[in-house]
């Protein structure tokens, strides 16, 4: 189905007649375009009664998800409510309908299904646009770069996706057993400039922090955070449970893994620094100043923080 756009998508619901259906052509299951006697735009998925029916309300904001059994197949139905939400629904949909053409057989269609429907129910109740900021991007990148090339050669894949704190954005972006990593990109010809967004990103009170500065440049031969969240797939293998944790907090940062046709920026690492934040690193804490002040946002240049410079190595995970 890599021929099947949104575009055509919308183009066949809106040719089509109430209460009618179409099949696409050129999949090994049965899937329709329809529209509903309400003229309502959905797809229709098609597949052997099986006793691993799931059963599990899937609730997804100006979406109809609706199940009918007969006695030899169950139907599933995907229907949009308010034309308002076509643009996100067809790449909903040109997203269910590619995940089952990928699947080879009858036996793991409903899994893969519901299992993304069910990820786009995460990812739709925290974000309202599938497209994340240039800034987003950057900063998802370089937290999936130092999980590939740093924390998963050290302490495993599954401990490395349960250290990553950074979708929860209130937190630091990695906490292991004995340290907090922070981690920060830069444009690499934009200076050593990096934002501390508050009083407690750079706090080691509680255990050890060391932070990690990406230097990044744009680049069409370098990779994108599509490019990257495959790569870490590609090592998890057949270990769902490290793929559903690796893809629900993708979701949570902001990310959808998969859907078609969202632009994403692609980078080149230029180097990566380490420092030590040990007491004597420049950072403002709020045990140091006065209470009237409850936040702050400042700068630190990182060309004057060569003292600090350590290696990965030494940091104690």
């Amino acid at each position: 189905m890599k021929d099947l756009t949104t575009k055509n998508l919308t183009d066949l619901w809106q040719l089509m007649h109430p209460d009618s259906q179409r099949r696409l052509n050129n999949t090994l299951h049965e899937i329709f375009c329809i529209k509903d006697t309400q003229s309502r735009y959905g797809i229709k998925i098609c597949y052997p009664n099986t006793n691993a029916f799931d059963r599990s309300i899937i609730k997804i904001q100006g979406i109809t998800v609706v199940t009918k059994r007969s006695d030899n197949k169950t139907e599933l139905h995907i229907l949009l409510n308010s034309i308002g939400n076509l643009d996100i629904f067809s790449i909903l949909c040109i997203d269910i309908i590619e995940t089952i053409s990928q699947c080879k057989s009858e036996s793991n269609l409903l899994h893969k299904v519901f299992g993304r429907l069910h990820r786009w129910q995460r990812f739709l109740a925290k974000n309202s646009a599938l497209i994340l900021s240039k800034e987003r991007q950057m900063g998802l990148f370089s937290e999936l770069m130092i999980l590939r090339d740093y924390l998963i050669p050290s302490i495993g894949i599954r401990a490395a996706l349960e250290c990553w704190t950074g979708p929860d954005f209130d937190k630091k972006d990695f906490s292991t057993h004995r340290s907090f990593i922070e981690v920060k990109s830069l444009i690499s010809s934009k200076g050593s400039n990096i934002m501390i967004s508050s009083l407690t990103q750079l706090d080691a009170e509680v255990k050890p922090l060391w932070l990690a500065v990406y230097y990044i440049s744009e680049n069409s031969i370098g990779e994108s955070i599509s490019d990257v969240a495959s790569t870490l797939l590609e090592k998890i293998g057949d270990d769902s449970q490290s793929e559903r944790l690796l893809l629900d907090k993708l979701s949570d940062y902001g990310y959808l893994f998969g859907p078609p046709e969202i632009p994403l920026f692609q980078w080149l690492v230029d180097r990566v620094s380490f420092y030590s934040v040990v007491d004597s690193f420049p950072k403002i804490l709020a045990k140091n100043i006065a209470y009237q002040i409850s936040d702050v946002i400042y700068r630190i240049d990182l060309s004057n923080c060569r003292d600090f410079e350590t290696d990965f190595a030494k940091i104690t995970l």
